[in-house]
């Protein structure tokens, strides 16, 4: 079954599909299209399929100071902007599990 995101690419949907779990959130199609097209148009078609590709993009384009922690259903992601203005601090606990914060 194709995600809404890829009918409005017109391109095929796999397991794999990233704008399915993005897109689950959007109860209305035309709002799930309308994100779609609003992240074709920014990012473009070829980097649309990897979430971490988009990140890496939209990372680069922004200009400013940012610290960004975010969870995907298999990752744990942290960014922190290039002028390095806004602190973002990685600890480890005495369980191995990795923490992120943005004060120390």
């Amino acid at each position: 079954m194709s995600c809404n995101g890829c009918r409005v690419l017109r391109k095929g949907c796999s397991e794999e599909c990233m704008l399915r779990y993005c897109l689950q959130w959007i109860e209305n199609l035309e709002g799930q299209a309308h994100a779609t097209l609003f992240v074709d148009k920014f990012f473009g078609r070829a980097t649309l399929m990897s979430f971490l590709s988009l990140l890496v993009d939209a990372c680069e384009k922004i200009q400013g100071a940012y610290s960004i922690v975010f969870l995907t259903e298999d990752k744990l992601v942290a960014v922190r902007g290039s002028f390095n203005f806004r602190p973002l601090v990685m600890g480890r606990c005495s369980n191995d599990a990795v923490v992120f914060a943005s004060e120390t």
